[in-house]
């Protein structure tokens, strides 16, 4: 049996077991270990980034710059911003201006080793987020802290910035569009999970981590050439009907793309190495896959319940 006729195979297989052969109960447990670990880091990520913002506005942090402090209670300081922000806030909602950038007593930053700043937490109330290339006459090259506020309905980040935190953005549900910076370079695990519509990723871009579009809204996906690492659950449930993986990228992780139900066709260029697990599950509309010589490894259930998946490779490839 060929490579292509045993990754035929185990489509079928994966298929009958999905209907509920009786050898189907092996899967479900394989599947339900992967959604509880997902399930598992999502509620981390959430923990963690209570944690955070209860330390950071508790005034935690000796490395922090000098900033203008209003103390608050505990009780108060995960929902209430300054009174000053608030009533800023209050007479900027009353005008029609377009969006400015927002103040930099909104957050609560850090200076890293390299003398750039690190935004920690964001602590304002507005609904359109500008957020400064410079703070205290310093560069800001990494941002987070955002998470939990749904009140934000779009965010610019300046092109100053490399890196998006782990739960950057969490949970920030109204959140329609974020214009990224042109030089970012990795964005972390659960940066952007539950969050826009819209998104253009900048071929500055090289790593994407674990759960970090998990469930967002897009319709469409482009990624770019310089991308190398797709973590587990990078983009679950997306809205997407094609995709291309570019050749740059060395593994597929695991469950990167399952759930995505309007999915028809994927292109995987030459280059990536590796399919993992559950990558394309649950892709139930996914009819052609391309898969190109320089992938040495796809693991059992890549496909499981895709029922319908033909797998395209090359004479000769391990995929054929």
């Amino acid at each position: 049996m060929s490579k292509l006729e045993s990754i035929q195979d185990k489509v079928e297989k994966d298929a009958n077991l999905y209907r509920g052969n009786d050898e189907g109960v092996l899967i479900t447990n394989y599947k339900t270990k992967r959604r509880t670990k997902t399930m598992k880091k999502r509620l981390v990520c959430m923990i963690m980034t209570g944690v955070v913002a209860a330390s950071l506005l508790g005034g935690c942090g000796s490395s922090t710059t000098s900033t203008t402090e209003t103390v608050v209670t505990d009780d108060q300081a995960s929902t209430q911003a300054p009174q000053t922000d608030v009533e800023d806030k209050k007479e900027s909602k009353d005008t029609d201006s377009p969006a400015q950038q927002t103040s930099a007593s909104d957050f609560k930053t850090k200076v890293k080793d390299d003398g750039t700043i690190e935004i920690e937490l964001y602590r304002g109330e507005a609904s359109e987020v500008v957020i400064p290339d410079t703070i205290d006459g310093k560069e800001v090259s990494v941002v987070g802290g955002f998470g939990n506020h749904d009140e934000i309905t779009s965010v610019v980040i300046p092109d100053t910035v490399n890196e998006i935190s782990n739960n950057a953005f969490i949970n920030c549900f109204n959140i329609a569009s974020v214009k990224m910076s042109a030089n970012v370079e990795k964005i972390g695990s659960c940066a952007f999970d539950g969050c826009f519509t819209t998104i253009e990723l900048p071929n500055t871009l090289t790593e994407i981590g674990e759960s970090a579009f998990n469930g967002i809204k897009l319709t469409e996906l482009n990624l770019p050439d310089s991308l190398k690492t797709i973590g587990g659950g990078a983009f679950y449930r997306l809205n997407i009907e094609t995709l291309t993986i570019p050749g740059s990228v060395e593994i597929v992780g695991e469950g990167s793309f399952s759930g995505c139900e309007q999915l028809k066709e994927v292109t995987i260029e030459d280059g990536v190495e590796t399919i993992e697990d559950l990558a394309f599950e649950d892709c139930t509309s996914l009819e052609k896959v391309i898969i190109p010589p320089s992938v040495t490894q796809i693991d059992e259930h890549v496909f499981h319940g895709s029922k319908n998946v033909t797998i395209i490779a090359e004479p000769g490839s391990y995929a054929e």
